[in-house]
């Protein structure tokens, strides 16, 4: 059996390709690592400000009927409902921004899983013609 390259020249610019794509693909893996981690900690952080807002919400309703009362304790707790409806407000700023940032890594590593297939299928159309001329890898 002849294992010579039939088209040597050929098989040379192949194999470029070749190592032109995996390179390529060992990029798109640890892009795709790196955006994993962003992701764990945008969904830790909406976790965190879902948890503030649901405790600062409690609080604000424990605020609302306190205020109701008359005097210096209802006076207080009005206060009190402006400072929470403030906290509230910046809170839930905080946690849609890490929503927003989630949305953001999750569309880019969709993109990386779609580069990734785009680049696998290359290797295997350039396999092709790489066997057909019996290049050596």
């Amino acid at each position: 059996m002849d294992n010579t390259e039939k088209d040597p020249a050929q098989c040379r610019r192949l194999r470029e390709i070749d190592r032109d794509v995996q390179s390529r693909m060992g990029e798109v893996m640890a892009q795709h690592a790196d955006l994993a981690s962003g992701l764990g900690e945008a969904q830790d952080q909406i976790h965190r400000f879902n948890s503030k807002l649901e405790e600062l919400e409690k609080t604000l309703l424990a605020a609302n009927a306190a205020s109701a009362m008359r005097g210096g304790p209802g006076a207080a707790a009005g206060v009190l409902v402006a400072d929470l409806s403030t906290r509230i407000a910046a809170n839930q700023s905080q946690l849609d921004h890490w929503k927003q940032k989630y949305d953001a890594i999750a569309r880019q590593q969709q993109h990386l899983r779609d580069e990734h297939t785009r680049l696998t299928r290359s290797l295997a159309d350039n396999a092709r013609p790489m066997h057909d001329l019996n290049c050596v890898i």
